[in-house]
């Protein structure tokens, strides 16, 4: 079974991804870290997905997470965490069909105090109050979010992340566990 991490920038996807993976021995893959590998195979460059986004523009990134969330959605058993815009792309949400989705919910609270400690995403660059416009966002994405969800593990700041990892392994397992017991 396929399992999809999505939820907003920062909410913690990846890092609950690769620490659920190693409690279920399930292979973990990042999106942006598969965006960020083959960019450094094709261009000779290893840079972050940040700047893969403003150097090839939009489209093109959307064009090359498209591909990679194919390529690597077709596998039978892993867990994939997503870029918090993935989802943006219809094509993107329509490949997600047979896969168990599970939101990772953070309070815009919350996930505001963790963005600003890391910087805005490169798409506000230029943006004269980028915490109005990912409020806005957040908003948009949130509602796509909790509509193709299967599962949801919330996961605020005051969260403790080890109970936090064995409550959703736990979750994950029942779910694997049932999936092929039908």
């Amino acid at each position: 079974m396929r399992f999809i991490l999505i939820g907003f920038k920062s909410s913690g996807k990846t890092t609950l991804g690769r620490s659920i993976s190693k409690n279920l021995s399930v292979e973990f893959f990042d999106l942006d870290e598969l965006i960020e590998k083959k960019y450094s195979h094709d261009n000779g460059e290893i840079i972050s997905f940040r700047e893969i986004f403003r150097r090839i523009g939009e489209s093109n990134f959307r064009n090359l997470e498209n591909r990679l969330l194919e390529e690597y959605i077709s596998l039978d058993s892993c867990i994939i965490s997503l870029g918090g815009g993935t989802l943006d792309e219809g094509r993107n949400r329509e490949l997600l069909g047979d896969c168990c989705i599970v939101y990772v919910r953070v309070p815009i609270e919350d996930l505001l105090v963790r963005i600003e400690k890391i910087g805005y995403p490169s798409y506000l660059d230029s943006s004269d109050d980028p915490e109005k416009e990912l409020r806005s966002l957040f908003s948009i994405r949130k509602s796509i979010y909790e509509e193709i969800s299967h599962l949801v593990i919330d996961n605020p700041n005051s969260i403790d992340f080890e109970k936090l990892i064995l409550d959703s392994s736990r979750k994950i397992s029942n779910l694997m566990q049932n999936n092929e017991s039908n």
